[in-house]
């Protein structure tokens, strides 16, 4: 079974409620429901869960990218895809709660 991915979601969801510098290892675990010890062997250090994730995204993104921006489409088509394509990344995985509807 892949550990990671369980992981990386509930980080996500931490670092979008409290920050990254005020995430601890512990807290990840917990919410995980494993040890500190089974964090360890998936992930070597939480800058490492951070580069996951953003490789992760990259991947995801890029691949979404490839698939919808066709060679056919012109600049301003392609340009307009590519920044849907950004923005639906960005907000999939954020639950809209109090701090982000100012923004809208």
């Amino acid at each position: 079974m892949n550990r990671k991915k369980p992981i990386m979601k509930k980080a996500i969801e931490l670092f979008a409620n409290q920050g990254i510098e005020a995430t601890a290892v512990q807290q990840f675990t917990d919410a995980c429901g494993i040890s500190k010890g089974a964090f360890y062997l998936v992930f070597k250090s939480k800058t490492d869960l951070i580069l996951s994730i953003v490789d992760e995204f990259g991947k995801r993104f890029l691949l979404e990218l490839d698939q919808l921006v066709k060679p056919e489409q012109e600049a301003q088509q392609k340009l307009l895809q590519f920044y849907l394509i950004f923005c639906e990344e960005i907000f999939r995985n954020f639950e809209r709660d109090e701090k982000y509807t100012e923004v809208t």
